[in-house]
């Protein structure tokens, strides 16, 4: 009411955490629940930090997703630090620029590694990313470390 000069004023409530964030961060999700928790912030508020709605950052934060490359600079700059988190989009660009800058083919490519031209034409266009047996051997090919190539599975 206009006539009334009363101010309630109330503490903020309380900060409760129904789950810890996991010991070890593997994920976006895992480093972005850390930094929200020290921080003290809701889901909304880093939403409103990183661009994206809090459902975005719930996915995130149960790794139902992970976040597409265009908020991978607000969501470092939110953490204070690169997490090297990589998805499948990492992997896809790193391959296309490995093709282009030695100018072997991907059957090439998929010999080296010990896998069909399929699974690599999946990696590049981002359809799938490679299983954790095949991830070392890939890095490796990229980073130019030797090795012995294998027999693609059939």
């Amino acid at each position: 009411m206009p006539f009334c000069h009363v101010t309630l004023a109330a503490k903020k409530p309380e900060f409760k955490l129904r789950y810890p964030p996991p010991p070890v961060l593997k994920t976006w999700g895992d480093h972005i629940r850390k930094r929200r928790i020290e921080l003290k912030l809701s889901r909304e508020e880093v939403g409103k930090r990183v661009g994206v709605c809090v459902y975005a950052v719930r996915n995130w934060e149960n790794n139902i997703s992970n976040p597409n490359r265009r908020y991978h600079t607000a969501i470092i700059k939110f953490l204070g630090y690169d997490s090297k988190v990589r998805t499948k989009e990492y992997y896809g660009e790193r391959i296309k620029d490995y093709l282009k800058s030695t100018g072997i083919s991907r059957i090439k490519l998929a010999s080296q590694v010990g896998v069909t031209p399929q699974a690599v034409h999946k990696w590049i266009h981002d359809m799938s990313m490679p299983p954790k047996g095949l991830l070392d051997r890939l890095l490796s090919v990229l980073d130019g470390i030797p090795h012995e190539p294998k027999e693609p599975r059939q």
